[in-house]
């Protein structure tokens, strides 16, 4: 392990380097707490076709922070267009009846894409969703003793909290989007510095030690200093957000756990590439900042044009936010099981066409 020891010594008695991978996302993180849109201002608009206790109790909890109006599905285009109502949903027949037996409806929602704000309102109607599905499993499909539930769940956790708690989950999403772009952005600094050094190659190789070993240690070097820097940075937000964070943390560890091996294993393949076609200074603005703009860390890839939004299903960074924001919003474990395939398939092809590097070190 001398080749790993002396890369971690090297490059964490670099200040630069402690900068970008710790205290940098860590200051992103603690920033984005001071971001808040006034939701109470909005407009949101209902059509239901449930009638039933639970949605006059949903949309009975939304009306405290929001201006509530029913409408006909028919006039939701209209009045969207017009700025008469900033969101709509449409609470389908069958609603209650799902939640009671366990399963997970879907809300029929129409917004402006451009405003993020309305993302809020999404997180709100998830969050009654979940609360509702956690009653419903207690009461084992009897409507009775779910209703019981119902009323005793809101008398503990009200639309305030429900909102408070949506706001905290919009905090860490935007929180792990920035820790992406510094994932990315110390993958392929450390891989240049890593990997780019001759005089560091020149004397391993003056020593007993394969092409393999020094490619293997090289690799978990770089996988290592992304994974501490998750850590360190998960370690912040728990700090911040206590139990909410933890419902979470698991998953998101795992994420971004697969994550950093994709993020080394982009950096390889794009070292190896930079040797031919770009100085290995300005690779990082060359290949970063598409990586990151258009996988969706500065705003919703749903925005952008139709062709970034294609370009964007092969970018790794569009699959790992897709993910966060899948885990924070209770999504089935189908969804971030997908999510989690797609970036392991990117790790497995990048780290492949990567390790043609180890080509050069014997050169």
């Amino acid at each position: 392990m001398t080749v790993f020891i002396f890369n971690i010594k090297r490059i964490l008695n670099r200040k630069r380097e402690i900068l970008t991978m710790y205290i940098a996302p860590i200051i992103i993180s603690l920033l984005v707490t001071q971001i808040s849109f006034d939701s109470r201002q909005f407009k949101v608009a209902v059509v239901n076709y449930d009638n039933t206790p639970l949605t006059d109790v949903m949309i009975k909890s939304l009306s405290s922070s929001y201006e509530i109006e029913y409408i006909h599905k028919n006039e939701i285009n209209d009045k969207i267009l017009s700025k008469e109502i900033e969101y709509a949903f449409v609470i389908h027949k069958g609603f209650t009846k799902e939640i009671i037996h366990g399963n997970v409806p879907k809300v029929e929602a129409f917004y402006d894409k451009e405003d993020s704000s309305s993302k809020l309102i999404n997180l709100n109607i998830s969050s009654f969703i979940h609360m509702a599905n956690t009653a419903a499993v207690k009461a084992k499909k009897n409507s009775s003793v779910f209703y019981k539930n119902i009323n005793k769940l809101m008398e503990k956790k009200n639309l305030k909290v429900l909102q408070l708690e949506s706001n905290k989950k919009r905090d860490i999403y935007l929180a792990l989007k920035f820790l992406v772009v510094f994932m990315i952005y110390n993958a392929f600094s450390m891989t240049r510095k890593v990997m780019g050094d001759k005089e560091e190659k020149l004397r391993f190789f003056a020593a007993p030690i394969t092409v393999k070993s020094y490619m293997l240690q090289n690799i978990f070097t770089l996988f290592i200093l992304e994974i501490s820097q998750v850590i360190v940075n998960f370690a912040v937000l728990i700090l911040q957000y206590k139990s909410l964070m933890l419902n979470y943390v698991f998953e998101l560890l795992l994420l971004y756990s697969v994550f950093s091996i994709t993020a080394v294993a982009l950096a390889l393949f794009f070292n190896y590439i930079s040797k031919i076609f770009f100085k290995a200074n300005i690779i990082e603005f060359v290949v970063i900042v598409p990586l990151v703009m258009l996988g969706g860390c500065f705003w919703d890839v749903s925005v952008t044009p139709k062709v970034f939004q294609y370009i964007a299903q092969f970018i790794p960074t569009t699959w790992i936010v897709k993910a966060t924001k899948n885990v924070l919003e209770q999504k089935s474990y189908t969804e971030i099981v997908a999510d989690l395939s797609v970036l392991l398939l990117f790790s497995l092809v990048f780290l492949l066409l990567g390790v043609i590097t180890k080509k050069d070190i014997v050169n």
